[in-house]
């Protein structure tokens, strides 16, 4: 079915309408929060000073640490952040084992190499979140015949899309508008493709003039299953240059929404996010004008204006009051001795303004959670089991604002380059597929999949589990692996008069939670197959120990006893 692109220009507009409020709230916060963004709706060019209105940096200040916090809290070892598990269907054996861990290794190596840039992209989407509450992470296949960048990383800003959610309330569609120079433009989608005016901008050498292009990622409604390819897959891709003609310039499509969506915090009834700066715009606002009046009032007091006693007498009344400076005064027929010059005091007592502004400074931080991301607590001396309590609460406070960036975001992130990575075959293929004969014929011996893994696969199952290995996780986490290890404490205690006590506790599940939830590597722990093998082998080996205990137990017996047996009764 073609593609309507009047029709797709048309809901541009009305996804744009729903940003209008959106719009005049993130222009407001970006001037105080974030100045290098303070263009919803105003222009700005590149170079300009825009820090000029800013008097307290606070709540910039604020904005970056969290977004350092929140990154280092959710994403704190890069891609080591998180492992594979078999889910419940799948047999936790060597095969899978080995199956898990060489997927996770292929996708860490191509979400940390830093030219994908992943890294520079969490840093700009979670600065972002902090700000305008909504930002996206977008992932897309790397360059073609490039191994090294399998997986290519963008951070998308708000001010640039405009977004639908489906009934789940997840966003599955986003619309936006980025500006290429003609030359970009015929780079990326050929001469031919593009519209009149573009043509005849670039025949004529006017290759720096400015071009906008409408992206779109939304559900294909109706899907042409006799299509192949791109233009059959369930996400639709579409390329649009907004000039007069309103040009198709590529359409494609994907197997998943590439571009993940976070909102920081959400209401209902609302598609966008908002912020901890949206929150804190009170005290923000507030904190710049108190701090503009401090630097006055400073001033007046380091260089207070000058009050003169004028009786005619002082020339043409010009005092100069550079460094150095000599004024001569005749004071004759002057009254006292008054001082011909003195300062006027005009500034009160500024302590009051000072202490409101830590408050208000405090209050902002606070906003921004800095208080519970850092727990720079040094000034309270605290019990090992105050301390547990303590980041036990920090886990309860903190766990809705992870999770709602471990839902929207990171898992649906790191499953996307797993799926990328499956689809080029890094992750194995499945025995008797397409892409094995693919493989044999270019002579490369392909790594297969696990066949119950492989089912499961084509049996349209989950085929695995992420586990995180964050200190995001471990807050979460803290008081289940409190409970585990008070539970063991206190049956030790129990087992010196009831040894059986024990039986009610599963020693291999504990320790698989408290190995979770303290951090530790996957690799410490065997799966559960090579422990049943284990423990069966040591089983053999203590009954075929025990055997020849006994087997040596009765050749002494025998020994000791087999003489007596044998000897000859005495006849009276």
């Amino acid at each position: 079915m073609a593609v309507d692109v009047q029709a797709k220009v048309a809901r541009n507009k009305d996804l744009k309408r729903f940003k209008v409020n959106w719009n005049n709230h993130w222009q407001l916060v970006s001037e105080y929060v974030m100045t290098i963004k303070s263009d919803f709706t105003t222009t700005f060019e590149p170079g300009e000073f825009l820090n000029e209105e800013l008097f307290d940096s606070t709540a910039p200040r604020a904005n970056n640490i969290m977004a350092s916090s929140m990154v280092g809290a959710l994403w704190p070892s890069g891609a080591n952040s998180f492992r594979f598990r078999a889910p419940k269907e799948i047999p936790d054996n060597r095969e899978t084992k080995k199956f898990y861990e060489d997927a996770h290794q292929e996708l860490a190596s191509a979400m940390d190499e830093p030219e994908a840039g992943l890294t520079t992209a969490l840093d700009e989407y979670m600065g972002d979140q902090g700000a305008f509450g909504t930002a996206g992470i977008a992932a897309f296949d790397g360059p073609q015949n490039n191994l090294e960048f399998p997986i290519m990383f963008q951070a998308w800003e708000v001010k640039n899309m405009a977004i639908a959610e489906n009934q789940m309330g997840f966003v599955d569609t986003i619309y936006r508008e980025k500006q290429f120079t003609i030359r970009q433009l015929e780079l990326e989608y050929g001469l031919k493709k593009l519209g009149p005016e573009s043509q005849e901008a670039f025949n004529r050498n006017d290759l720096d003039r400015k071009v906008k292009v409408l992206m779109i990622l939304e559900p294909r409604d109706e899907r042409d299953m006799t299509k192949s390819g791109s233009l059959s897959m369930p996400i639709a891709s579409i390329h649009i240059e907004l000039d007069g003609a309103n040009t198709l310039l590529r359409e494609s499509g994907f197997t998943e929404l590439p571009v993940k969506i976070g909102r920081m915090r959400k209401k209902i009834t609302e598609r966008y996010g908002r912020s901890p700066a949206m929150d804190a715009l009170p005290e923000i606002l507030e904190i710049n004008a108190l701090r503009e009046a401090i630097i006055i009032a400073t001033e007046k007091e380091l260089d207070p204006p000058l009050g003169v006693l004028d009786d005619g007498k002082l020339g043409t009344a010009i005092i100069d009051t550079s460094a150095k400076a000599i004024n001569v005064f005749n004071v004759s027929g002057r009254l006292g001795n008054q001082n011909p010059i003195f300062p006027l005091v005009t500034v009160g007592d500024m302590r009051a303004a000072k202490e409101e502004k830590e408050e208000l400074r405090e209050a902002i931080t606070n906003a921004f959670n800095i208080d519970r991301l850092l727990d720079l607590n040094n000034e309270t001396q605290m019990t090992l089991g105050e301390a547990q309590i303590r980041n036990q609460l920090r886990g309860m406070t903190l766990g809705a604002l992870f999770g709602r960036q471990v839902a929207e975001v990171f898992t649906p992130l790191i499953k996307r380059c797993f799926n990328i990575l499956l689809a080029q075959g890094r992750l194995g293929v499945i025995r008797g597929s397409e892409e094995e004969d693919g493989l044999l014929l270019q002579g490369i011996i392909p790594t297969y999949i696990p066949d119950v893994i492989a089912k499961a696969m084509l049996d349209g199952k989950d085929i695995y589990k992420i586990e995180y290995l964050t200190p995001a996780q471990r807050m979460i986490d803290a008081e289940e692996v409190q409970g585990v290890i008070q539970s063991w404490q206190f049956a030790n205690e129990m087992a010196a008069a009831r040894p059986e006590v024990y039986d009610n506790l599963d020693e291999d599940e504990s320790i698989r939670i408290v190995s979770k939830g303290t951090g530790a590597p996957n690799t410490i722990l065997r799966d559960q197959k090579s422990v049943k093998d284990i423990r069966k082998a040591r089983a053999v080996r203590q009954a075929e120990l025990e055997k020849a205990q006994a087997a040596a137990q009765t050749a002494d017996m025998v020994n000791k006893v087999g003489p007596t047996l044998t000897k000859q009764p005495q006849v009276v």
